[in-house]
């Protein structure tokens, strides 16, 4: 059987980030696979950060040099 090196990021998102989340995702990496969790399941305080639109295009991967 044959391994591949994956990798994996976890982490917790509002309702409000989770379609420009998906659009980030895509745009890295058109197989990734996701899974989404109901948060009224998650416990442990409250932390308010959303993605601005420089932060989305920090995130995106740079061109390739010709």
């Amino acid at each position: 059987m044959k391994r591949l090196l994956s990798e994996i990021i976890h982490t917790v998102i509002n309702r409000i980030d989770i379609r420009r989340t998906y659009n980030l995702t895509e745009t890295i990496d058109a197989n990734a696979f996701i899974i989404e969790f109901d948060v009224n399941h998650i416990k442990g305080g409250v932390y308010t950060k959303f993605l601005s639109m420089d932060g989305f295009k920090k995130l995106l991967p740079k061109p390739a040099n010709k």
